[in-house]
Order: C-alpha cells, then structure tokens, then sequence
C-alpha cells in the first residue's frame, strides 16, 4: 500500500498510547455545586484548586480551560476573572465562584445541581454537565481502525490536544487530478510532476472534555504539498444523555457513547465510507475545480489573507508567510487562497506550531474552499474595506453558507 506523507510513525504511535493511557488512568466525579469550592493552592498563591467536600476535603489543581468552564456555567464573566487573575487577586476569585456555587445549587424545580469532574494526573481537566456523556478516544481510534483497514486507507496523522484528539486518514487508491488549464500570474503553480493531485481523506475528531462534539468529515489530500484540507460534510453528535447519581463514575458499555453505541458506530462507519467513495470524492473534485475559476476579484492577496486571519481565527505570526505563499505560487482564485492557508500545517512548515494550530489552519482551509460563489464574492466584496465590522459581516456570512 502507498503511504502518502505520514508526518512521523513514532509520533503517531506515541499519540495512540497516550490516549489509551488517558482512557485507562482518569478519574469521573459526579458532585452537588454544594460540596464544591475553590481555593487558592496551598503550593502558589498564583493557583487555584479545586476542592470537593464530601466528607473528607479531596483538593485537586485546576487547569485554566477547566476553571474557564466552571465560570460560564455560573455565568461568571470570563473578562471580568482574567483581570483580576492578572492583577494577582486570586482570593476574589476564589471567593466569588465558591459564593456562586453556593448559592446556585438548586435547579428552577429544586433539584441539586451536579457536575461532572474528570481528574487527569492529579488535576481537573473538565468541570461537565452531569449529563455528560464519554465518548472514550480511545474506542473512536479502535473503530476507526478497523474500517479504514477495511476500506484500504492509511492513517496519515493524529493529533492530541487537552481539548481534542484528531484522526487524519487518506485513500492512497483514490485520486483525481485538479484542473490547471487556468490563468496563472507568476512562475509557479501548485503541481508537482504528476499534476495537481488531490486524494480523498477523512478527518475524525473527539472531545473528552467538554471542548466539541464527536464529528467525522469528508476531507481532502493534496499530494504535491501534503497539504490536508476538512471540507467539512460529515456527521456530528453531542455528548449528552440523562443526569447521572453522585459518587465516582466507573462508564459501562451501557453508559458510554463508544462503540457499545450502534448509532454512534453507525455515523462512523457511514462517514468513511462516503469519505472513501469514488463517486463522492468524483463530486467533491468536480466542486474543487470550480474553486479554481473564482478569482480574487478587485481584493489583493494582502487582503483576502487579512480577512481569512480575523474570520477564521488564524494565527497572526504566519501572515506574511501566507501572503508570500499565495503570491509565488502565481494561483490567484478561491483554490489558491485555501491552498495557501492549509500549506502552513504541512510537515515542512509545521515546525514550532501545536496540534491545535495545525488543525485551525486545515479547518480554514476547507471553510474558503467550501464557499459557494455568491459566499466568496461576498467574503471578497467584506475583505476589499477596512473596517473591522465588515469582516464581522465577512463572519456572518460564512457562518450562514456553512
């Protein structure tokens, strides 16, 4: 079988045990708001902790996404407790959220409120509704295993982050070539000797801690440059289920959303197998080429790269690098812009960002590339002006054609 620019086996190997690790060491919680409180850490007066009171006190460091999550449950202003956390007033930190949890502990009929507290090593990685639900990444990585050696595709990345496990998969055997009997200003193209060749691939994602939901999508390879672009079609499920009784959680197959879940199974399956259809993949290519006839229009690279920054979330420091890649590479449509947004997680220019940015940067990609033609005039027409609220605008717009 032809392996297409997997990043690195060791490293996928050592993600695949650190996840089955995470499955098999974490700790879930299910506690009243009244037994909850936070504390300054006995170890840094610059940390909090958790401190659950059932009892005995068990007090635990919280991680800032986990702290972050108990606020806006209490709808506690997440401004408001970053300005004080930076000007070292922890304590009213501490004393407010445990007040709140106090006094917030009864739902609109009476009942207790509950979480659901996932410990990690020692400190809380999530504070959850206590319907919550674990789809264990581990058992989605199991699965998805199995129907890709079925299917005959390669893992081609994973990626781990505290807030999402990410499986990329490619199909050697499934290709089709781009159209490049189209303008170009400059010297190069984005071809290699065979062509502009694209492969059908699949991106599966999972959070365990409350950060997104289980999702497969529809996804693509560009070979010359080992760019992978979500296009985005795909399945999508909440972990959600009815309210669990207090104590620790020890999830049964009965429980759990993994693979004891026939329908959960169900979309995964159906995910890889449209991922890994030759007639899919035919009219994902056929809406690909299209791309490539909707030029920048009356917007300079300059600003189609500004826009893409502040709707999509991209990293500012990889501006220029952007602008200069979409400059060479002489393709200045709605196919080159995306091209040049997804090249910056490729392998050789990956280097010194994190699971997490890669990822950001692939999703945008397939977000411009997903644009129907109305969208990216749109998304143009919003780039070409200055103004801050017109890339807002830029924003609704794409939200709405997604």
């Amino acid at each position: 079988m032809e392996h297409l620019g997997v990043f690195d086996a060791a490293r996928i190997t050592k993600i695949a045990d650190e996840v089955q690790r995470i499955t098999q060491v974490r700790h879930d919680y299910i506690s009243p708001r009244s037994k909850l409180a936070i504390d300054v850490s006995d170890a840094s007066p610059t940390k909090l902790a958790l401190t659950v009171r059932n009892g005995q006190e068990h007090s635990f460091p919280i991680e800032r996404r986990s702290l972050l999550q108990l606020a806006g449950t209490l709808d506690f202003p997440v401004k408001f407790l970053e300005r004080l956390q930076e000007r070292g007033h922890n304590d009213i930190v501490a004393a407010n959220l445990t007040e709140l949890l106090s006094r917030e502990d009864k739902d609109t009929k009476g009942e207790p409120r509950k979480h659901l507290i996932r410990e990690l090593d020692g400190s809380i990685d999530a504070v959850l509704s206590d319907s919550y639900r674990s789809i264990a990444s581990a058992d989605v990585l199991a699965l998805a295993l199995q129907e890709f050696e079925r299917a005959g595709v390669s893992v081609w990345d994973l990626r781990h982050t505290p807030t999402e496990f990410r499986i990329l998969a490619v199909a050697p055997h499934i290709a089709g070539k781009v159209t490049t009997d189209r303008n170009f200003s400059g010297v190069s193209r984005w071809e290699g000797a065979a062509g502009d060749v694209l492969n059908a691939a699949v991106s599966i994602g999972n959070s365990e801690t409350g950060h997104g939901r289980f999702y497969g999508k529809v996804s693509i390879l560009r070979r010359v440059c080992q760019n992978f672009c979500v296009w985005g079609d795909g399945v999508a499920q909440v972990h959600l289920g009815k309210k669990l009784e207090e104590g620790e959680r020890v999830w049964t197959s009965e429980e759990t959303r993994t693979l004891e879940d026939k329908a959960l199974v169900s979309k995964l399956k159906d995910v890889i197998r449209t991922s890994f259809s030759a007639e899919a993949f035919r009219k994902t290519l056929d809406a690909i080429n299209l791309t490539t006839t909707r030029t920048l229009g009356e917007a300079s690279v300059t600003e189609v790269v500004d826009a893409s920054i502040k709707v999509y979330g991209l990293p500012l420091e990889r501006r220029e690098a952007i602008i200069e890649r979409l400059l060479k590479s002489g393709d200045k449509s709605q196919f080159g812009a995306s091209n040049a947004i997804s090249a910056e997680a490729n392998p050789d220019n990956a280097k010194g960002l994190d699971d997490a940015a890669r990822s950001t940067f692939e999703d945008a990609a397939g977000a411009v590339l997903k644009l129907n033609e109305r969208a990216w005039k749109n998304f143009l027409r919003n780039a070409i002006t200055p103004k801050d609220e017109t890339i807002e605008a830029a924003t609704q717009t794409v939200s709405r054609v997604r």
